[in-house]
This record gives C-alpha cells, structure tokens and sequence, in this order.
C-alpha cells in the first residue's frame, strides 16, 4: 500500500515538474515574441544587422586604408548617427 501510494505521489511531482517546464517554455518564447516586436516598434537593428554593417565599415576602412586616406575613428561616426537617431523620432511625433 506504501509503495503504490509513493509511485503515485512520484508520478504527480513528475508530471507537475513537466508541466511547469511546458509553461517556462511558453512563457519563454512569448517574452522573446513580446520583445522582438517592441525592438521592431522602436527600429532597433537585430544582431545580425549589425553584424553586417560591423563588416561592411570595416571592409570600407580597409579600402581607405589602402588608398592612404586617413579612417573615421568610431568616436567621430557615433555622432552624427545619434543625430540622425533624433531626427527620426521628432519626426514620428
């Protein structure tokens, strides 16, 4: 009797432990759903954007580079990319 009565108690905790692991999983992905449409709301870059773009400069400072011509250093292009930032969101209200 004992031992039908923790087989089953073990079998409900077990049940339970995948339940709950059912929902943190559910749970999980709405989050990442749920953030994924404010970054979009905000126009937020993905990381493989940036990741692409990351490339691209660094491609374009080689050329320059290779020409002799002095690089931009991040510092100086960080700027102008903020106030283009501003610009776009006084333009959206």
């Amino acid at each position: 009797m004992k031992e039908k009565l923790v087989d089953d108690l073990a079998g409900m905790v077990g049940g339970a432990f995948g339940l709950l692991a059912d929902i943190r999983d559910q749970v999980r992905g709405d989050m990442r759903d749920r953030l994924r449409d404010v970054a979009d709301r905000i126009d937020l870059v993905t990381r493989e954007e940036y990741m692409a773009l990351e490339a691209r400069l660094a491609a374009l400072e080689a050329q320059l580079a290779a020409k002799g011509a002095p690089a931009a250093t991040a510092k100086k292009a960080i700027k102008p990319a903020q106030k283009l930032q501003k610009s776009k969101k006084k333009a959206r209200k």
